[in-house]
């Protein structure tokens, strides 16, 4: 459905529950499957069990992906931008979050055997492979896309067919994955960070959904919006009203939602700290501080998921 082409009705309490059924539905319940077949597979290797909470983590990220683009905020998305920016937030800050949880390629990686397995290690120990793991990357690219994909010339492009609404999407949720994963945690990684700098990851990106809802929210045009006017909707605020909203819900719930994710990150950073003490009060009662292996200043390397090799190995 381009912008503004097919006229919705007034969005009320009565339609707030609707659902439409649409090809990203299908490719969504795909990825589920195949992430399930996957985890049997694993555990039918006895590489397993696979954590359940990864499962769990599956679970949300398809919800929350099937809620941007089948629920009543996929049906909207083309014609309120407050809609459209509902969608963005669960597609890059809620739905990614959830994916990046669900550690998929570490899944991929121990369901595979063989020549597959080996290739597989091959391309994610690769030097680009490395570059776009590193949190750095991930950071600048949501610190770029974010204001671009919403406050330039880049809106009106992506929103001028389906086609490109979709290729906005991809870029989002691949976008998000980036950006969570060295947060999350879960997934091997040559480019970890400790559990305090993951708190600074998180503190230093606020500001990005801060600015970038701040100057929609001051607007006095509609710019790269106007295609939001040319439609043929005779209801709810006017267009500039309308991107007020969504910048609102830009600045309030898209940081609200970093705060939120700054909670689990502050309990593992205080169980580390729990945990570095007591091994290190353990090496001094028993004098072999300079030789503990797990010290702050010999510290090991930390293990994921055990039954996961590390990528650079050979099989």
């Amino acid at each position: 459905m381009g912008m503004g082409n097919a006229p919705l009705g007034p969005l009320e309490w009565s339609n707030l529950f609707r659902f439409q059924f649409t090809w990203s539905a299908l490719v969504i319940l795909a990825a589920v499957n195949g992430y399930v077949a996957l985890v049997h597979r694993v555990n039918h290797l006895e590489r397993g069990p696979w954590p359940r909470m990864r499962v769990a983590s599956a679970l949300g990220a398809a919800v929350s992906f099937l809620m941007a683009f089948c629920s009543v905020v996929g049906i909207y998305d083309m014609t309120l931008f407050s809609a459209h920016m509902v969608q963005h937030l669960l597609l890059v800050m809620v739905g990614s979050a959830f994916l990046a949880a669900s550690a998929p390629l570490d899944l991929l990686v121990t369901a595979s055997t063989g020549g597959f397995e080996r290739s597989l290690r091959q391309i994610l120990g690769s030097p680009v492979a490395g570059i776009f793991g590193h949190p750095l990357v991930g950071f600048i690219l949501y610190a770029l896309a974010i204001p671009a994909f919403h406050l330039t010339s880049l809106f009106s492009l992506a929103m001028k067919s389906g086609f490109t609404h979709s290729l906005e999407a991809i870029a989002f949720i691949g976008i998000g994955y980036l950006f969570w994963r060295p947060v999350v945690g879960v997934e091997q990684s040559r480019h970890p960070l400790a559990p305090g700098l993951r708190m600074v990851y998180l503190f230093l990106a606020v500001p990005v959904d801060t600015i970038t809802g701040l100057a929609l929210v001051s607007t006095t045009h509609i710019g790269p919006y106007a295609g939001f006017a040319a439609g043929s909707r005779t209801w709810g605020p006017t267009v500039l009203a309308d991107i007020h909203q969504g910048g609102a819900i830009m600045w309030i719930v898209g940081d609200l939602i970093m705060m939120a994710a700054l909670i689990p990150c502050a309990l593992v950073w205080l169980n580390d700290e729990r945990r570095q003490t007591a091994m290190i009060d353990a090496a001094i009662q028993a004098g072999t501080l300079d030789d503990a292996p797990a010290s702050p200043w010999r510290p090991a390397a930390r293990v994921v998921f055990p039954t996961a090799p590390p990528l650079d190995r050979d099989h």
